[in-house]
């Protein structure tokens, strides 16, 4: 691994972020890989899948605060926030990128992409030695040695997706000759994910009109997700208790659509309308 002397402030380094990169050592890695120059949502563009950059991204801080790691060309770096020099920590064939520290500072996780697979690798902060952790969406647990009738429990935390269901199975295998290997399987234990849609409606309208006059309301519905929302039925109320009803067989997460509720002024008195989703 190699220094990275009279490094500057890392708002120097931010502000280069998305210029071309002229440096002859990088010029054989893609800018933008295959998964990323397609069409997708901001979100997952910008923060899931590894990004070429020619300054730090993805600054993630040490528990004690006093030092940052970072991702630049590909790479990772750490780097105390009291010194000008940074030190790579990785230096492989993939992509480093979103480094995180354990609560105790002693590793580091991140995700690599190499041969077109994006897995989660752990670093030693003291020793610079890397190992991988997940292989193939698989987590991987290691033990020197478990003793005889020893029991230990394990815990896999997954984000659910927006539909669908989420399958999983354990595995386990020793150096050692196993005698009975049809317990070293786990049946597959299958969870059903709910989905859920945050339906959200928004409601603008005049705060004056002329007596006699039409004016109109613009009723918004979004789906805030993570779901997609079915059979969205949205009603409006107008002033004199009459309504006007939408239904949206379909709003994916992320979709948002308007209708305009017009009504005609009476002669005095306050107007209200009112707008619901139904799911």
């Amino acid at each position: 691994m190699r220094p990275l002397s009279a490094l500057r402030p890392a708002w120097w380094w931010l502000a280069l972020i998305g210029m071309a990169l002229a440096t002859p050592t990088w010029a054989d890695r893609q800018p933008i890989f295959d998964q990323i120059d397609l069409p997708h949502p901001y979100y997952y563009h910008e923060m899931y899948l590894p990004q070429l950059t020619g300054g730090p991204a993805s600054v993630a801080f040490s528990p004690d605060a006093r030092e940052v790691v970072y991702s630049m060309a590909g790479s990772l770096w750490r780097q105390r926030l009291d010194s000008g020099v940074a030190v790579q920590l990785t230096d492989g064939p993939g992509y480093d990128y979103q480094p995180d520290w354990s609560p105790d500072g002693r590793s580091i996780v991140y995700v690599s992409y190499q041969a077109g697979a994006l897995e989660l690798w752990l670093l030693d902060v003291a020793t610079g030695k890397t190992k991988q952790l997940t292989n193939g969406g698989a987590v991987t647990w290691n033990f020197a040695s478990l003793p005889v009738g020893q029991v230990t429990n394990l815990t896999l935390i997954v984000a659910a997706p927006a539909a669908g269901s989420i399958t999983n199975v354990a595995t386990v295998a020793s150096t050692n000759a196993d005698p009975n290997l049809t317990n070293n399987v786990t049946p597959p234990v299958v969870t059903g994910v709910t989905p859920v849609a945050d339906v959200v409606v928004l409601n603008a309208g005049p705060t004056n009109v002329v007596a006699g006059t039409l004016y109109t309301n613009t009723i918004s519905v979004t789906n805030a997700g993570p779901s997609v929302a079915t059979n969205v039925v949205v009603v409006d109320t107008r002033p004199d208790g009459t309504t006007v009803t939408n239904t949206y067989p379909v709003l994916a997460a992320g979709v948002g659509t308007n209708f305009i509720v017009t009504y005609t002024a009476p002669g005095s008195g306050p107007l209200t309308n009112a707008a619901i989703p139904l799911v």
